[in-house]
Formats: structure tokens, sequence, C-alpha cells
């Protein structure tokens, strides 16, 4: 008769020795739990009992990893693994706990989640030993609501628990708590590579397989808590880059750009003391007589007469791409080419001082609308080498400027009247074509061996289009020529003998003056008129030579630095006198 043909053996199935939570038991627990208490025996025990006692507890976790490797490789479906080994072991009932804290030392805190005790119980203890703070939870619920109450630096979770899983409470822990802020180990049974692949995508930093190697956990979980606290230090240290950045920004930006700023703050050589040696184009102003004029001020007038105006040439100023150096009282001293040079430095510095002076008439319009004086300014401009840098202390540092040719700037721009600016011929040759100048003089200064030309700019032609207004006021010809003794000024020091002098012609702005010998341009005089017209007045003449008249050698065109109260009134009453 005819046989059925024999069926081919099966091949062997893998034996599932754990059920996570189904049927069965997980024989990983137990076999972790005794790898784990035994490492901690033998560290506790170390030097205390005898030596035998201490072999002993080492054979049996010997034991233990030859019975991992049968459940392994019965897992495989290994012919050669003994079946006949059971290794089903039943757990003890467990009552559901609260959460146990184990107080540890300062390495950080560490909120162990796991359903079984004895893997809690285990773990705890191991980071106890190694100078962690545990606190254990058991189960979902309990972990999210420790983690939402106190601040942990690590998670070790386990992904297999009744209720919530390990990864919902992953999930859940990443709606608050990103990878860096909160680093998650999760604890995965061996061979679950979709549960570890699941994990990395909602945000585990890392994993370990039961059995637990400790070694391995404890080395993962330092490298995790060393990059949390990195990212802290780096996280701190943004955030007082941030607030130092924000300060320097909100300083530096009344002085400077905001391109300048920037810069600065991502150069970090700017935060060096030091100096390097530069081309510049340095401006200085200064107002005509300030002081005399706010002597008598209430002190919050006086600051709101300065502020005004030198806001409104600050914004001009960092506009054009100047640095402010600084304010000293009402005068200001600014770089055109540092910290950072861009090609066209003493250009933008002539059409800022022409903008400025043209500014002024806004601003005295606004003075004037709110009971305050007339401002007169004058600039001074001048190109050359200098030192800049921080300078100061580790402690204090400020942006600053030293060499002659700040000196020399400083030297022309007291030759300044109100309402003009002067510049060295340097700036002149490297300010590039369209300069509209008036007259030129060749200036005897203090602590220069030769004289220093220098040129009135009154404007600048295309592309910019700067022109300062006509401000030549018409003088007045008095038919009977006014008496003053003339000093004249070095400093505020008289120099030599008063001389007699006479007014020829009189505006609310300057004079015609005739006396003998007559005094070079831009020398600075007193006028002391008859007592009669000084009580008219209310005060003495400041004036500075603006220019020689060609006709006379005797006659001179003076500017005043300094008008009393009453000068206005009597220009007017002598225009009616001689209408």
């Amino acid at each position: 008769s005819h046989q059925p043909s024999a069926r081919p053996a099966a091949a062997r199935e893998p034996q599932r020795l754990h059920e996570p939570h189904g049927g069965g038991h997980d024989p990983y627990t137990p076999i972790n739990q005794i790898l784990g208490y035994t490492r901690l025996l033998v560290a506790s025990l170390q030097g205390k009992v005898a030596p035998q006692h201490i072999e002993d507890i080492r054979n049996i976790e010997l034991a233990s990893r030859k019975l991992l490797g049968i459940v392994q490789a019965m897992e495989n479906g290994d012919e050669d693994a003994p079946s006949s080994v059971n290794v089903n072991v039943a757990s003890p009932r467990e009552e559901p706990a609260v959460h146990a804290e184990i107080e540890g030392g300062g390495r950080g805190a560490i909120l162990v989640v796991d359903d079984s005790r004895g893997n809690r119980d285990v773990l705890c203890r191991v980071l106890q030993n190694n100078g962690y703070r545990a606190v254990a939870a058991e189960d979902g619920p309990r972990a999210l609501g420790l983690a939402a109450r106190e601040r942990f630096d690590a998670v070790l979770l386990d992904v297999n628990m009744p209720g919530i899983s390990g990864l919902g409470v992953l999930s859940a822990l990443r709606q608050s708590r990103s990878a860096a802020e909160l680093p998650v180990i999760m604890v995965t049974t061996r061979g679950a590579s979709e549960d570890v692949v699941e994990s990395l995508k909602l945000g585990a930093n890392d994993h370990v397989t039961k059995p637990i190697d400790f070694d391995i956990l404890l080395g993962r979980l330092d490298t995790q808590l060393t990059l949390k606290r990195s990212r802290e230090q780096l996280s701190q240290l943004a955030a007082e880059l941030s607030v130092k950045s924000e300060f320097i920004r909100k300083t530096f930006g009344r002085y400077l750009s905001d391109d300048v700023v920037n810069r600065l703050l991502s150069s970090p050589e700017a935060q060096l003391l030091g100096g390097e040696e530069r081309e510049v184009t340095i401006m200085m102003t200064d107002l005509r007589s300030f002081t005399t004029m706010t002597e008598n001020m209430p002190p919050e007038v006086v600051m709101r007469l300065l502020n005004g105006y030198l806001g409104e040439m600050a914004r001009i100023i960092i506009a054009r791409g100047g640095t402010i150096i600084e304010f000293i009282g009402d005068a200001i001293l600014a770089l055109f080419g540092a910290p950072f040079a861009t090609g066209d430095d003493t250009r933008r510095a002539v059409a800022c001082a022409l903008e400025m002076q043209i500014a002024m008439d806004a601003v005295n319009e606004k003075n004037s609308a709110e009971g305050l004086p007339t401002l007169q300014m004058g600039i001074a401009l001048n190109t050359g080498p200098v030192v800049v840098g921080n300078i100061g202390s580790e402690a204090r540092t400020k942006y600053g400027v030293v060499g002659s040719q700040v000196n020399l700037t400083s030297r022309i721009e007291s030759c300044t009247v109100g309402r003009q600016i002067l510049i060295a011929d340097t700036t002149r040759r490297s300010a590039g074509a369209g300069l509209l100048l008036g007259q030129s003089h060749a200036l005897a200064v203090k602590g220069f061996s030769h004289r220093v030309l220098v040129h009135e700019l009154l404007g600048l032609d295309n592309p910019e289009r700067l022109y300062l207004p006509e401000r030549r006021v018409e003088i007045l010809a008095l038919s009977s020529p006014l008496p003053v003794v003339c000093a004249r000024l070095a400093g505020k020091r008289v120099e030599g003998e008063p001389q007699s002098a006479f007014i020829l012609g009189l505006s609310p702005f300057g004079a015609v003056l005739r006396l003998h010998p007559r005094p070079a341009p831009f020398t600075n005089l007193q006028l002391h008129p008859s007592v009669a017209l000084a009580e008219q007045l209310g005060g003495e003449l400041h004036a500075k030579v603006i220019e020689l008249d060609p006709r006379a050698e005797d006659v001179v065109r003076i500017h005043f630095t300094s008008s009393p109260p009453g000068l206005a009134a009597l220009v007017q009453e002598l225009h009616r006198a001689e209408a």
C-alpha cells in the first residue's frame, strides 16, 4: 500500500522564556537582581568577612552568568542549549508601594521607574553606592507625578510596565522636558529592537538591556549627565554673554552704529587691553561760551539744554559711521576709521560735520520754543595717525585714542567760531573731490614746530550735496565809532598790554574793529566798553578775529564768542538811530 511520505522535521522554534505582561515569567528579572545584589554584597563586605565568603558570593555571580547564557541560548533556538533546565522562577506577589527614596551623594538625582520591587531596589542601591541620590517609582503615573514635582538629573525607565508603558511615560516626559534638559535611559528586554528604535524616536537619550550590566549602565549614565551639565554650563554662559552683550549693545549703541557694535561683539580681540596705530579722521566739537551762558541756570535746565544738543549730534555721528569716544561737558570727541576702517572715513567725517552744523538750526528752533538760549558750535577735523584701543584696567576699560594728532585737532577746534568748520589740510587731501572751501590759514600751533594749514569748510558737492547756509550777516556801519579797550587772550589769560580800539560796525554776531597793531586771524579778544555802554550790555564782550580787511592795515572783522544779554537790544537801538 501506498505510504504517505514522512513530513520533514520542522525547524526547532526558539523558546520564548519571557512574556512581559501576559503568561509566564521573565527569567531575566531574577537573574538581573541576583547579579546586582552579588555586586552590592562584594562591595559592602570586602575587607569585613573572610576571603572565602567573598569567593562564595563571586561563585553565585558566576553561576548566574552561566544561567544567563543558557537562557539566551534557548531564546535563540540554539540546538546545544540544555532544554531540561527550568528557569521559570516565580516572582513573589507584590503589593503596590509608594515610591521609595534612597539618599546618596551629590552626583545627581536619578528617578528609577520599574514595576519590579527587586529591580527598583537593586538599581537604587547600585546608584547610591556610586554617589547618586535615587528615587524609585513603581509605575508610570507615579513617575510622571514625581517628575512634575521634583527636579531630577536623569531617569532610568523600564519599557515593559503595566498600565502606562515606559514608552508612554517617555512620550509624556518629552512634552515638557527635552532630551538635553532631562536625559532618559530606557531599560529594554534583550532582543526587543523595536522598543529601542521606538524609544529613540520618542526622544530617549540611550538604552541598556536586561540583564543590566551595571558598569555599562553607570558609564552611560555618567556620559549623559556630563553632557547635560556641559549643556547647562554652555546655556548659562550663553545667558550671561547675552546679558553682557545686551548691556554692551545698549551702552555702546549710543556711541557706535549697530554694525560696529555687532562687529565688536563678534570679535574676541575687541575685549583685550591694548592698542594699534591707525590713520583716522578726528572730530572735535565745542559750544561757544556755554559755561558763561549757563552759569546762572538751574541744573535741570542746563542738562535739558545739553542733552537736547548732544542727542541730536550723536545721532548724526552714528548715522555717518563715526565712533563717539567721549562727551566732555559740551564737547564731543569722535573718530572716523576706528575701530573699523571703511575706505571713505574722511569723506564721511566731512559730510558729518556739515550735517551737524546744518542741524543746529533745528536744535535752536526747539530751544527757542522751550525758552532756552541759542547755541553755536565750532567743529574741527584732522586726519593723521593715532593709537586707538582699549585703555584702562581689567576692572574698568574704555575705547580711547591718544597721540599728537588729537592735541592738534584740539588746537584747531579752539580757533573755530560758532557755526564754523575748520579742517586740516591732511583732511582736505584725504576727503576727495568736491569740497567747497572758504579762507585758508597757516596756524602757529603750540607744541608743533611748523605751521599747520587749515581751511574753512563750506560744503560738499556730489553725491552728498551738503552746504552750510549763508551766514554773512550785514554789519551796521556806525557814524560814531564806539571806543573800547581791547585785550588779547592766550587761553583765559590776558597776553600783553591792553590797547585802545574802536568798533566801526556792529551786528548781533560780530563787529568791525580798528586797532593797531592788528592781531592775527583766530586771535581771541576781550573787549571792555565804556562804563555806560557796559551797563547797557550787561557784561563784557569776547570775540575772535576771523578776517583781516585787505583795504586797511588796522581793521579786522571779529566774531563774538560770548554775547552779553543786552547786545541784541543795543544793536536794534543803534539801527534805529542810524536809520
